[in-house]
């Protein structure tokens, strides 16, 4: 899942149990008998996953919400494969 294409789209994985912290979310996965901390870049890009939005837009997204100078591909893939690892996104087609 490391070489992540620009044009995947991915979406969150239903039946979780998210709650905002000050630092972050706190996801509860039961199924799975996990509990995940995100940071506030892993949210944004965890909040991306729509099913709607391709990973080149959420790089997009990423760098104009921290003003950014290069597009943090890498980075975001990296949260990406993480995320689905996790079982928290899933890749779909919109």
């Amino acid at each position: 899942m490391s070489d992540i294409d620009d044009q995947a789209i991915f979406a969150q994985v239903g039946d979780l149990a998210v709650t905002e912290a000050p630092d972050g979310y706190i996801i509860d996965h039961s199924e799975r008998g996990t509990v995940h901390f995100l940071n506030p870049t892993a949210v944004l890009v965890y909040e991306s996953c729509d099913g709607k939005r391709s990973v080149g837009e959420i790089v997009a997204l990423v760098q104009r919400t921290f003003g950014l100078e290069e597009p943090p591909a890498e980075a975001v893939k990296g949260c990406l494969a993480d995320l689905h690892a996790q079982h928290l996104v899933l890749p779909c087609t919109p």
